[in-house]
């Protein structure tokens, strides 16, 4: 009894020494982020990252003109590969550019717009995002909401931050593709076997959401599948006919994850638009593949067409256009 005893005077202590220095569990709180502060100047340079494509150096021309708008000049605008200068003064980066040796984390985010010790950087996810927040950027940073103070052109780790907040409408942006594939094996590096390779890294660049095709051959049917049947949904038929193997598609082809196909069809750019049949005065049947998709980011439903119209004149053309219309 008296063991009992004394193990429970030693535990209400042990509690009662606990309670006497008054710590409680502390939550953990996130780090404040220094407030920090670039003035641009007439030394900043724009540098945009040559991996991300055409969307990084128009995302870069948009800033530029943002700059020209609030100090009166445009900077000098290079790729991160073609940049010679010796690293002084104020840098814009745009993209994934190789100069740095380390890029802000993105995380999650769409898109960022960090502060660095010497200027600023832009990254998204892709480079069509790339391009839509320099877009959205370049219209509010030079106001006197944002970054223009007098005469001078600044960013402050607070203004960053309101901009990152802007909706971009990424979520709601679609990337439309036209393409004229080429049914022949034209030699001298431009057959279908060349020109397949080079359509491929177009595709990767670009990454549309939609593609509408011209010219398209059974053998380019085979390559779609085989390069982007994961990826991407086809849709219609042959010109000369619904269950032809022959002739030429006028091919949609879609994001499987981006769209849903409601309804589709394909006629036929005649008075008789229900079976193959030729235009008066055409050299070839001319067809217009279109579709109905529901958009999954927006719920929304759009209507898109695919055509390509007789190369013979204008006025066979002109009566195509008010089929089609």
């Amino acid at each position: 009894m008296k063991r009992f005893l004394s193990l429970f005077l030693a535990l209400c202590t042990l509690f009662f020494s606990a309670c006497a220095t008054g710590v409680e569990p502390e939550t953990p709180q996130e780090p404040e982020v220094p407030e920090q502060s670039i003035v641009f100047d007439d030394t900043v340079t724009i540098v945009y990252a040559q991996s991300d494509g055409d969307h990084a150096k128009n995302a870069a021309l948009l800033l530029r003109e943002a700059v020209r708008v609030a100090l009166g000049y445009r900077p000098d605008t290079v790729t991160d590969r073609a940049y010679r200068g010796d690293g002084s003064g104020y840098f814009l980066y745009v993209g994934n550019v190789t100069l740095l040796e380390e890029l802000p984390a993105l995380g999650n985010r769409e898109f960022a717009l960090d502060l660095l010790e010497n200027g600023a950087i832009l990254q998204a996810q892709s480079s069509l995002g790339l391009y839509m927040a320099a877009r959205s950027l370049s219209e509010l940073w030079p106001t006197e909401e944002y970054g223009l103070k007098g005469d001078e052109l600044c960013l402050t780790t607070s203004i960053c931050q309101r901009l990152n907040a802007v909706d971009i409408g990424y979520a709601g942006m679609i990337s439309v593709m036209s393409q004229n594939i080429r049914c022949a094996n034209d030699g001298n590096g431009n057959d279908i076997a060349d020109r397949k390779v080079r359509f491929k890294k177009l595709m990767d660049e670009y990454q549309p959401d939609l593609l509408g095709t011209q010219e398209v051959t059974s053998v380019w049917l085979d390559i779609f599948e085989d390069y982007f049947g994961e990826e991407y949904g086809i849709i219609g038929h042959s010109r000369d006919g619904k269950t032809a193997t022959t002739g030429e598609w006028s091919a949609i082809l879609y994001k499987k994850d981006r769209f849903d196909v409601v309804e589709s069809g394909t006629f036929w750019l005649t008075d008789t638009p229900n079976k193959p049949s030729f235009t008066e005065g055409a050299l070839c049947r001319r067809i217009c593949t279109w579709a109905i998709l529901t958009d999954k980011n927006t719920g929304e439903d759009i209507f898109f067409a695919n055509t390509h119209l007789d190369h013979s004149n204008d006025t066979v053309r002109g009566a195509q256009a008010e089929i089609l219309m």
